[in-house]
């Protein structure tokens, strides 16, 4: 009687029991279950949802109709900020040295031409001296260039007056003061005696007319004046010739005299770094040792690894200085971004450094690798970027969106407006004000602003492009309210 008592109870249990799991397992009702939900189409829209305005303002919804406009893919690639190349310098010594005097500190700000420390270098002060001595060189040989002109100047000048007969009295006055060198004497002598004997002959002529002279005695004369006159000529053409060359010579001293004066200032420029001419004497030329160290360009002191009283070699780095008003960044094309390779130098591009998140920064195309790497399989791409508020720094990190292919015409939507949810990839459009139901779309190319939209939407619908993601939470909390 126990057993069959025990089993009709135990029965009992098992019915109640098949009966509890199949209430829990069978299909529940539309109104209020997440499995129904789970088993519609990942297709199929959901029922509208209302918001009131109260709401709507709270989630910061908005939407905005969608167009079409101009779009272009674009891939994202790693990139790294560097130096602008062009306004950074490592200022090093091409020869031993001790600092004598730091005048900066890490993080001054420089202008041009700045005087950041004091060197004191026996070689530099042997370079200095062989620019003076040959810039007193080059002085004597400038006047003597200018005298030999001159020289010849008035010597081509007296020669012409001496053609028309002048007085002597009249030349001495007219040339006293203008350099002749040893012209004037040799021609003025000469020119004195034929003058003498064409005077004499004047005289002669008379009385050998009158039978007074003899003839022997005009002919002595006549011939005494050919003589004189002869010794004019010579005097004349050997004058022409000797100023000719002095001036010539004087020309040739004088180039040579700048050639050198330029070798040494070159040598001195290269071990010193500066090449402008009034710059390599303008320190005091008692002190031919000591060099006022400046800098090359105006920028921040980045790195100051020397100090004061230091000797220093040509393979020390003295500091560095650098403009980081514009910034590198460098990345790399893979083989999956070939398409990124009809980038040319100029061409406008994005980045979104790390340090500012969602915040984007326009660069333009310096340089595009001609070679990939043999080790990276890559090619090499450089940006340049303006860094505004000098909030970026060499070294950090950043997103490189490269454009792909041509910009054409597309309906596409913000990225703020994309939503995606297991395998949904869906919108919300806004039919009414304050109401809105999610629609399935078919999406095509992307970048960091816009998705493409090839299906699912049309042009001029409203779609929310704030506030999606509050949406979202609508949808999902929907069937168990």
């Amino acid at each position: 009687m126990k057993n069959r008592y025990f089993s009709t109870i135990a029965t009992t249990l098992i019915v109640i029991s098949a009966v509890g799991l199949l209430a829990w397992y069978w299909p529940r009702s539309p109104h209020g279950t997440h499995a129904e939900a789970a088993t519609e189409s990942s297709n199929e829209q959901l029922a509208s949802m209302v918001l009131t305005p109260r709401r709507v303002e709270a989630a910061g919804i908005k939407a905005e109709p969608v167009l079409i406009r101009s779009f272009q893919a674009e891939r994202t690639v790693p990139g790294r900020i560097h130096y602008d190349e062009t306004k950074h310098v490592e200022l090093r010594l091409a020869t031993e040295g001790v600092i004598r005097e730091l005048r900066v500190r890490p993080g001054d700000r420089l202008t041009a031409g700045q005087v950041v420390a004091i060197v004191e270098s026996p070689e530099i002060g042997q370079r200095r001296a062989d620019v003076l001595l040959c810039e007193a060189e080059e002085r004597l040989a400038d006047r003597e260039q200018k005298l030999a002109t001159s020289t010849q100047t008035n010597l081509l000048r007296l020669l012409g007056r001496l053609k028309e007969s002048v007085e002597l009295t009249i030349l001495l006055t007219e040339f006293e003061n203008e350099p002749l060198g040893d012209h004037r004497e040799s021609i003025l002598a000469a020119y004195s005696k034929r003058i003498l004997a064409d005077r004499i002959i004047a005289k002669l002529q008379p009385l050998a007319s009158d039978g007074i002279a003899s003839g022997r005695s005009m002919l002595e004369q006549q011939s005494a004046r050919e003589t004189a006159q002869a010794s004019f000529q010579s005097a004349c053409e050997t004058a022409r010739i000797q100023a000719a060359q002095r001036t010539l010579k004087a020309d040739t001293v004088a180039d040579d005299a700048r050639r050198r004066t330029a070798i040494a200032r070159e040598r001195l420029g290269s071990l010193i770094g500066v090449t402008s001419d009034d710059a390599l004497m303008s320190e005091p030329k008692e002190a031919l040792s000591l060099w006022q160290l400046k800098a090359p360009i105006a920028g921040t002191v980045e790195e100051l690894p020397i100090a004061a009283s230091e000797r220093v070699t040509s393979t020390t780095s003295l500091m560095t200085i650098a403009d980081t008003t514009s910034l590198w960044v460098h990345a790399e094309i893979r083989d999956r971004d070939w398409g990124a390779l009809t980038l040319e130098p100029g061409q406008k591009i994005r980045i979104e450094p790390s340090a500012l998140p969602g915040q984007f920064v326009t660069g333009e195309v310096v340089y595009v690798g001609r070679t990939q790497g043999a080790e990276t399989r890559a090619v090499p791409i450089v940006v340049q970027m303006v860094n505004e508020q000098d909030r970026l720094r060499p070294g950090m990190f950043a997103r490189v969106f490269l454009p792909e292919g041509a910009p054409r015409e597309v309906l596409a939507v913000p990225t703020s407006a994309f939503v995606q949810h297991e395998r949904r990839q869906f919108v919300f459009v806004e039919e009414s004000p304050g109401v809105f139901h999610d629609v399935d779309v078919d999406p095509g190319l992307r970048n960091a602003d816009w998705v493409e939209i090839k299906s699912g939407l049309k042009n001029g619908e409203h779609v929310v492009t704030r506030g999606a993601f509050a949406l979202k939470g609508e949808l999902l909390l929907e069937p168990e309210e």
